[in-house]
């Protein structure tokens, strides 16, 4: 947990620091596919794929689905999501809850409590199994399980939330969500698009 503490502080440098961070994304990709190799990759097989006219299934992964700065600055997405098109999940990694967490939870289509966040496999599964389209981790770095969980691929389309303005350096996040925070040249600083 050290190490991934020390490439969190990393987004506080004012430097490049894409790379490191990117070595260390590769480490952590690698050595969950190596333990699960099962969820190494993405196979539509099984699965129907998106369709034209279904809802697209999108999942939230966190471990701080309670009232905190990550989730005053992600709530909007769940409470106010356009029902007629997205089909939301909500993983909560760990056994944290408040009101807050009540009040998501009556904002998805379904809530799903994965009480031990190190259960990696368990864990896996369950989010696999729930056929999404795009899965969004909303916290990458405010915890081991969240970043090691991120190092899977769990669906066909992955993407982080802005914590910080800084990649995650995994291989398995395809999209980054930023902001207006970001420099010009911010593109070539990220391995997600």
């Amino acid at each position: 947990e050290w190490l991934m503490t020390s490439v969190f502080r990393l987004a506080y440098l004012s430097d490049d620091h894409s790379e490191p961070v990117a070595c260390y994304g590769a480490f952590i990709s690698s050595q969950m596919s190596r333990l699960l190799p099962e969820f190494a990759a993405f196979s539509s097989s099984g699965q129907s794929g998106w369709e034209p006219g279904r809802r697209i299934r999108v999942g939230y992964v966190s471990n701080r689905f309670v009232a905190n700065a990550v989730t005053f600055y992600m709530a909007n997405r769940i409470l106010h999501h356009d029902r007629n098109s997205f089909e939301l999940y909500l993983f909560a990694l760990g056994q944290d809850q408040d009101s807050m967490t009540a009040l998501l939870e009556k904002n998805c289509e379904r809530f799903v409590r994965l009480e031990n966040s190190l259960d990696y496999p368990t864990n896996a599964r369950q989010i696999r199994d729930s056929q999404l389209d795009v899965l969004i981790y909303t916290d990458i770095g405010m915890g081991i399980s969240t970043y090691l969980m991120a190092g899977l691929r769990l669906a066909p389309i992955q993407a982080a939330l802005l914590g910080h303005a800084s990649t995650t350096g995994l291989p398995t996040m395809d999209y980054f969500f930023s902001s207006e925070v970001e420099s010009p040249q911010a593109e070539a600083q990220y391995s997600e698009k």
